[in-house]
């Protein structure tokens, strides 16, 4: 336990450290999307608004709330900034480090001490893991909620105790509310569970397992049906519109797993781990219920065919808990005590480098991964924040024309609220982007006479415009406060020039 903890520290050090180092790398549409949810959650509850909390909680959007009340937590302890919101993934990736020794402690107790650490180390080697233990992003902390009702869902096999059923439940909960899809593969996995391996002993465990569940099954009916949420649920389903499949597709996530050793590898030690199994009919219920896990979520993923290579991160965790199984297999081909120990530490060694050498190329990978390649961002964001004082700023509405995912109304309402915030308590500050006013939020296709109506009803309450463009056209009725020009850069995009102009509304003068 002690080297586990010494070793996620390390890691969470030098994440920590390349956080801050890019600090001014402001963050795209994507990051922006998630860290406004728990901001505006934590600034309602600092504000002590029931009102805007209730708000935030059920407005219409493809993403729950869960995720949002636990960074808002996060962020009411430490503070609202773009570090310390990148730094809770780093905080849900030292959590599932420890989680995945504990799961393996779990299924695989008499497995040497060593070996325990094998997902751990491998969780240290995963390129998209450690690359998202510094983005806010949703990925790595559903993960992180999966793993852990499947943690608990294994320790009720073997002794059904209210407690445990209920952890699972309560952890199968947050994780469906804070992304779908993770919770749509996790409901499915445990049900298979309760169906393989409760079927028989049903009547004793029955009222346990239902008792346990009551409660959150009633959550997800109250939002899902009397909240009407489900439609948000279709609608992330069909985000990307499903396409005919095709043998490229089917085996995208299948070659993502055979594309770095932290995937082929523990593949490899997990089917060598079932056929040794199967082959001395000892079947490892715990480790099963992982395997459920892997084979629902490999299988609901072919059958969207998204084709994103984040999405199969979740394939990985519980591949890392079983492939201990195989290599405790593996350990008893051989005979002597000193030679096994010698194949443990060398491979223990082996994962410590892979580990090591992930986290050298970190900073490289996060100069891409962050998209906003150069400062021009956060010097915009910072010209407008200082032209707007938005540190003597109580309530102020902003307008923003010209947006791209690189400059953003999501991402310029969290650098501006997350610094007034840092002066006042109580302030409040609103950004609407164009993307909002013309399509909404989540985007749909509004007749034309509603999204010009909607355009007319945010200008109309707004304080300031932002514009972004090369040769900036001013709508009558705004006055010009401050221009300035920068230079913008995204991965993959050439850099662009681009003026960012801030006005305010004319004050009309009396007729003489």
């Amino acid at each position: 336990m002690a080297v586990l903890l010494g070793v996620m520290a390390a890691s969470f050090a030098w994440i920590g450290l390349q956080v801050y180092a890019y600090r001014a790398y402001q963050m795209d549409l994507d990051e922006a999307l998630h860290a406004n949810r728990g901001l505006d959650i934590a600034s309602a509850l600092r504000r002590g608004s029931l009102t805007d909390l209730w708000a935030e909680t059920v407005k219409p959007d493809w993403y729950p709330p869960a995720h949002g009340y636990l960074v808002a937590a996060w962020f009411l302890l430490v503070g609202v900034s773009t570090t310390s919101a990148r730094i809770y993934a780093a905080v849900c990736f030292v959590l599932l480090g420890v989680l995945l020794w504990a799961s393996a402690k779990e299924v695989f107790p008499n497995a040497p001490p060593l070996l325990l650490l094998t997902p751990a180390l491998f969780l240290l080697s995963d390129n998209q893991h450690l690359i998202h233990a510094s983005l806010s992003m949703l990925d790595l902390p559903a993960n992180l909620l999966a793993m852990a009702s499947l943690y608990f869902m294994v320790k009720s096999l073997d002794e059904t105790s209210y407690r445990n059923v209920l952890l699972t439940s309560f952890f199968a909960l947050l994780c469906t509310l804070t992304r779908y899809s993770h919770g749509i593969m996790l409901l499915a996995a445990l049900a298979l569970g309760y169906l393989l391996f409760s079927f028989r002993d049903l009547k004793s465990r029955i009222f346990v397992i239902l008792a346990a569940w009551l409660p959150a099954l009633l959550v997800l009916f109250a939002w899902l049906v009397i909240l009407g949420e489900w439609k948000w649920l279709v609608a992330y389903s069909e985000v990307q519109p499903a396409q005919a499949w095709s043998l490229e597709e089917l085996l995208f996530y299948p070659k993502q797993l055979l594309g770095e050793s932290s995937g082929w590898l523990p593949l490899l030690l997990t089917c060598v781990g079932a056929f040794s199994w199967i082959r001395q009919k000892q079947i490892n219920r715990r480790a099963v219920q992982y395997l459920i896990f892997f084979g629902v979520a490999l299988a609901l993923l072919n059958y969207r065919s998204e084709g994103t290579s984040r999405f199969g991160m979740v394939l990985l965790p519980p591949l890392w808990v079983v492939a201990v199984g195989g290599a405790t297999e593996l350990l008893q081909y051989l005979k002597k005590q000193n030679i096994r120990l010698l194949a443990t530490g060398s491979w223990v060694i082996l994962l410590v480098f892979l580990g090591i050498k992930n986290h050298i190329s970190l900073p490289a990978k996060l100069s891409t991964a962050y998209e906003n390649t150069n400062t021009g961002v956060n010097d915009a964001y910072q010209f407008i924040a200082q032209t707007l004082d938005i540190v003597h700023q109580e309530r102020l509405k902003v307008v923003m024309f010209g947006e791209n995912d690189s400059w953003s109304g999501f991402a310029l309402h969290f650098y501006l609220q997350s610094q007034c915030l840092s002066y006042h308590p109580n302030c409040l500050i609103n950004v609407t982007g164009e993307r909002v006013m013309n399509k909404g939020w989540p985007p749909k296709n509004a007749p034309e006479e509603v999204r010009n109506k909607r355009v007319e009803e945010t200008i109309a309450a707004a304080d300031y415009l932002t514009v972004f463009a090369k040769t900036p056209i001013l709508p009558d009725g705004w006055v010009e406060v401050a221009r300035r020009e920068f230079v913008f850069a995204r991965y993959k995009i050439e850099s662009k020039n681009y003026q960012v102009v801030i006005l305010r509304r004319a004050v009309a003068t009396a007729a003489p």
